[in-house]
């Protein structure tokens, strides 16, 4: 007869009749009604699938009248005792035999870390008890490709070995084939950690370093400037030394007698540059003026580069040319892998996506893969290999170790859930305890607690080409060396206005009468000696009224010389005659 019954395939009053071959039921589904003064009237219905549905406008008790139902007792978890299957792993679950005082743990006592936090607010707000026990193969779960069947975490939840599964477990698609997840309790993505290495690298030009190329331009370029600036306002300026009197007869009356010429402007710039005074200084207020404004942006200049190329000479790290999983796949240098039997390793596998597709064959063709997060860590800190795993978990282990540091961009992002079995009635319990925790800050609280402390000074390796000083942050200095040099100018044209003024006697006829015609005067002086200068070579040619007085400075000097040796080296009677 159940041979038979299981053979039935009938149109019910509810539903189609359709049995399993071992008798289940296909199609579950009860109708709830409630007992009225004409009889039974349906109130809603129960079944497998979507649970308890109630028609709150038409429900009443006994005692009539509108009354808060009662959740569905399937789904109440109060005073229910759950198997929590968990995998321990730093900082989401973390497993002592003894509490800091050496004292022996017991059961749930002997776990920590912020999935075990969670799992304790949640069992407050939800009036649950739990026994907590690690998996026995110490894997989060990945599913054969010839069996089909699941091992670890998932393992235990698909053969209801457990309750529930509390840990950083990902979410996948092909996990959520055959398990039910909550909302994610935190989100996730992949990167990959490695150590950082010792400088290594040693080239000549490593003294430029601490400037971009742009700034030492832009040094140089003003170096120049500011001698080209100090020699004109040298031969424009009344005060430089150089009389702009035509009849002068006087030293010093060209500028190839001033001792200030654009060969000691250059000089005088650059030795500025170096902190190094010139033999000689300029002497009108506007050429001073200018000099003030570059001694000042050049000293600026020099206690930057020099505080800059202490830093880069301390600087006892150097970031890996390795700046992402493209230049990680990009190189044989450094070998790569993920943990066996988890959902990164899942994701590379599965992946048609390049590198991701290049990168699992690597890791295939290697046999690059780690049994366990510490030992992936391990060979990261130790030898030149790359661990790929989830941000949060390696960014945990970077703040911890600072011979660590995570690298690149994240890439297949994804989010840490609780798993339960498939159709699981606490499903969607989990899943509103999880957005209120969420919204309420709960979890914010917990992830600054467990992730984001740090043990280590923030090595600004990733940054590492940031600290370069560029044209943008020095661009104040140069302003105020140009700006200086609008205030040389100002300066100048006042000595001028002042110069002429002087000059104007009214009471001399050979002298200008009225400023414009001494600034016209000025001018023409200008004029004259620099044209004569590119005709005639020398100011003083033949004919010149001082040219008899150079030759006999020139005869004067020679003879000086000429008593000088003779007096270091003949009797000390010798005395010097002048010429």
């Amino acid at each position: 007869m159940l041979q038979y019954l299981r053979k039935v395939s009938e149109e019910g009053i509810t539903s189609k009749i359709l049995f399993t071959k071992d008798g289940t039921p296909t199609q579950v589904e009860f109708d709830i009604v409630n007992l009225r003064e004409n009889g039974w009237q349906r109130v809603g219905t129960w079944n497998d699938t979507d649970g308890l549905t109630i028609d709150n406008s038409v429900t009443s008790f006994m005692g009539g009248g509108q009354v808060e139902l009662m959740d569905d007792f399937v789904s109440d978890l109060r005073n229910r005792t759950l198997r929590i299957v968990t995998h321990r792993d730093i900082p989401f679950v973390m497993k002592n035999l003894n509490d800091s005082e050496g004292n022996p743990l017991h059961g749930n006592d002997q776990y920590s870390g912020l999935c075990i936090d969670l799992l304790k607010w949640l069992s407050e707000q939800l009036g649950f008890r739990y026994r907590l026990f690690h998996v026995a193969d110490d894997k989060f779960g990945n599913k054969d490709r010839n069996t089909g069947r699941w091992n670890g975490v998932i393992g235990d939840l698909v053969y209801k070995k457990a309750d529930m599964a509390v840990t950083d477990l990902t979410i996948t698609a092909e996990r959520e084939e055959d398990v039910d997840f909550t909302l994610p309790y935190i989100e996730a993505g992949s990167t990959f950690i490695m150590r950082k290495k010792a400088r290594a690298e040693y080239n000549i030009m490593n003294f430029s370093r601490p400037f971009q190329p742009e700034l030492w331009a832009l040094v140089f370029i003003t170096t120049l400037a500011v001698a080209i600036i100090q020699s004109v306002i040298n031969k424009l300026s009344p005060y430089s030394g150089i009389p702009m009197d035509e009849d002068s007869s006087g030293p010093g009356e060209s500028d190839e007698d001033s001792p200030y010429t654009f060969g000691e402007s250059l000089w005088h710039s650059f030795a500025a540059l170096i902190q190094q005074g010139p033999e000689f200084f300029p002497r009108a207020p506007s050429g001073r003026i200018t000099s003030i404004f570059w001694g000042m942006g050049i000293l600026i200049v020099i206690a930057t580069y020099t505080a800059n190329l202490a830093a880069f000479l301390t600087i006892s790290r150097l970031e890996t040319t390795i700046e992402s999983v493209e230049d990680l796949a990009a190189q044989n240098e450094i070998v790569y892998g993920v943990q066996r039997d988890s959902a990164t390793q899942s994701f590379f596998d599965e992946s048609n996506i390049e590198p991701f597709k290049t990168m699992a064959a690597v890791m295939r063709a290697r046999d690059s893969y780690v049994g366990s997060m510490d030992e992936g860590i391990r060979k990261a800190k130790t030898e030149n290999y790359a661990y790929i795993s989830d941000n949060v978990l390696l960014d945990y282990q970077a703040n911890r170790d600072c011979t660590l540091r995570t690298v690149g961009r994240l890439f297949k992002k994804s989010g840490f859930g609780i798993a339960l079995p498939k159709y699981s009635p606490y499903t969607e319990v989990f899943s509103k305890k999880i957005l209120q925790a969420r919204e309420s800050g709960f979890l914010d609280v917990l992830i600054k607690k467990w992730i984001e402390t740090s043990e280590c000074v923030k090595d600004k390796d990733k940054d590492f080409n940031s600290s370069i000083i560029g044209v943008d942050q020095m661009l104040g200095v140069f302003v105020l060396i140009y700006g200086g040099m609008g205030v040389a100018f100002v300066a100048l044209l006042v000595e001028w206005v002042v110069a002429c003024a002087r000059d104007v006697s009214r009471s001399d006829p050979k002298k200008p009468q009225t400023i414009c015609e001494a600034v016209s005067r000025r001018v023409s002086v200008l004029w004259n000696r620099s044209k004569c200068r590119s005709s005639c070579g020398h100011p003083r040619g033949k004919g010149h009224p001082l040219q008899q007085i150079d030759e006999d400075l020139r005869t004067t000097d020679i003879a000086l010389q000429a008593a000088s040796y003779q007096y270091d080296n003949g009797p000390r009677s010798i005395k010097p005659t002048l010429v």
